[in-house]
Order: structure tokens, then C-alpha cells, then sequence
């Protein structure tokens, strides 16, 4: 595959999560609405990073491009690192409830 159809790929996976997520549900689950977009999310997410990866390994470069919410986003996932570590029940801290 080239370069511009794994970006598009990347690209329009993000876009389907943006616009389907919001109104995903399985009706004949126990819990209707949480778990079910979770896991929607989760997958393409997931299959979005698959073609990321595969970009990079095609193109053999990374490409990063800093913005001015990457120190707040680093903070936040320090905090949480850090409150998860310090707290009482640590694999519920990790894992969660599900």
C-alpha cells in the first residue's frame, strides 16, 4: 500500500469513530450504552494505529509534530500514573472495573 492510502485509511478510521461512536448501540446487551461504545472506540482506535504503524515502517521515518497541548496531555497521564501507583487497590487503579 502506499503512503497516501495508509493516511487516508488513518484518516477516515478516526473520522468513522468521530461520527459513529456517539450513536453506537447493541440493543440485546445487559448494559446498553457504556461497554458497547467502549468498545467500539477501543477498536477503531486500534485499527487506526495498525495503519499508522504500517505508514511509518512503509515511509521508515516517524513524524512528529509538537503542539501546545502536549505538556498538559503529558502532566494528565503523569497524575494518573502517579495516582495509580499510590493508590489502595493498584490493579483496580490499572485495569478498572470491568
Amino acid at each position: 500500500m502506499t503512503d497516501k492510502v495508509l493516511s487516508a485509511l488513518f484518516r477516515n478510521t478516526l473520522r468513522v469513530a468521530l461520527f459513529i461512536v456517539p450513536v453506537f448501540f447493541l440493543p440485546w446487551t445487559a448494559e446498553k450504552m457504556e461497554f458497547n461504545k467502549q468498545f467500539v472506540l477501543i477498536a477503531l482506535v486500534l485499527l487506526a494505529l495498525v495503519f499508522w504503524l504500517v505508514r511509518t515502517i512503509v515511509k521508515k521515518e516517524v513524524q512528529y509534530v509538537g503542539s501546545v497541548f502536549d505538556i498538559p496531555a503529558l502532566l494528565l497521564v503523569v497524575v494518573a500514573l502517579v495516582a495509580s501507583v499510590l493508590s489502595i487497590d493498584r490493579p483496580l487503579s490499572f485495569l478498572g472495573s470491568y
